[in-house]
């Protein structure tokens, strides 16, 4: 990967620009691919479920659910939507770092680049969009945490946007 000159002129181009371009965006995602073992991927949606599928998937029919007890996500790339807002946010680190011997080395808005100022203080901006997708949506209950016993109350809404404006499409 080291040699792979796509991914080096990708990567050059962090800070460059206010916006992630989508040309940026396909070669970081066929960057994160190689990373995970699937050089023949371009895009991280595609990797993350085939190899949630190569390490989760069920041996019986009988026990669908059986191999999702103890999995690890995070042993999964992260999905395009999380991968965006983390190279927002390495733009603006990037940026910084490239002006840095000039008077304005902070030149773009924190907020528009993976992060959401809340009471005053910058909060990660994880994703855009649903966490889980529509047709998830249909067959679980948001409360689902709130009825557990011996637990504190989940509050996390699993079909709700991170953000009011859904701008993600994925």
């Amino acid at each position: 990967m080291e040699k792979e000159q796509r991914f080096i002129a990708a990567f050059a181009k962090l800070g460059d620009s206010a916006h992630i371009s989508s040309d940026l965006l396909t070669d970081m995602e066929a960057f994160v691919c190689s990373m995970y073992g699937k050089p023949n991927l371009t895009s991280v949606n595609t990797a993350r479920h085939m190899l949630f599928d190569q390490h989760f998937a069920p041996k019986q029919k009988s026990q669908p659910l059986h191999k999702i007890k103890g999995t690890d996500p995070s042993n999964l790339p992260p999905c395009k939507s999380v991968l965006l807002e983390k190279l927002k946010r390495a733009n603006l680190v990037a940026s910084m770092w490239k002006n840095a011997i000039t008077p304005e080395s902070y030149k773009w808005a924190p907020e528009e680049n993976g992060w959401l100022l809340e009471n005053g203080r910058y909060v990660i901006n994880w994703f855009e969009g649903q966490q889980v997708p529509e047709d998830v949506c249909l067959h679980i209950d948001d409360n689902v945490g709130t009825d557990m016993a011996n637990e504190e109350e989940d509050e996390t809404e699993y079909c709700s946007s991170s953000d009011e404006s859904d701008s993600d499409s994925d």
